[in-house]
């Protein structure tokens, strides 16, 4: 059963250069938690999502660094779907909480990375990671 915490999203615009753009995050990631314990690296396609699952134990905090507008989908306590749309370019910082169902939906035409952090260690075989749906693709 999922017992909802919060979901805070921020946005972070950064600056661009003939080089490309650049993001600090300097305070971020501050007191989210001690230490990471687990990263991975995606990428999701124009019209795709990734998440649709919660934490039971794991506190998570996705980097999205969208080039073309991205939504970011959570259920709250009560069972109801709320989205956050981002238009244009930059890194949204979304802290999750254990319980919150998520999900990061790609609604511009270009590729949009993620970097995942979370403090407990990934192990497939816990059902630490629930299935639960928060949008189609």
């Amino acid at each position: 059963m999922e017992s909802q915490k919060p979901l805070k999203v921020s946005v972070y615009r950064g600056t661009a250069d003939a080089r490309g753009q650049s993001f600090s995050l300097a305070g971020a990631l501050r007191g989210v938690f001690d230490a990471v314990k687990d990263c991975h690296v995606g990428s999701i396609n124009p019209g795709a999502v990734r998440g649709n699952h919660y934490h039971s134990q794991r506190t998570e905090v996705i980097l999205v660094v969208f080039f073309a507008g991205c939504s970011i989908h959570w259920r709250d306590d009560s069972g109801v779907v709320h989205s956050t749309s981002l238009a244009g370019q930059g890194v949204a910082v979304v802290e999750v909480g254990p319980g919150c169902a998520h999900a990061v939906r790609n609604d511009g035409d270009q590729k949009l990375f993620i970097v995942s952090l979370t403090d407990g260690s990934f192990d497939a075989s816990s059902g630490e990671t629930v299935r639960s749906v928060v949008i189609e693709s």
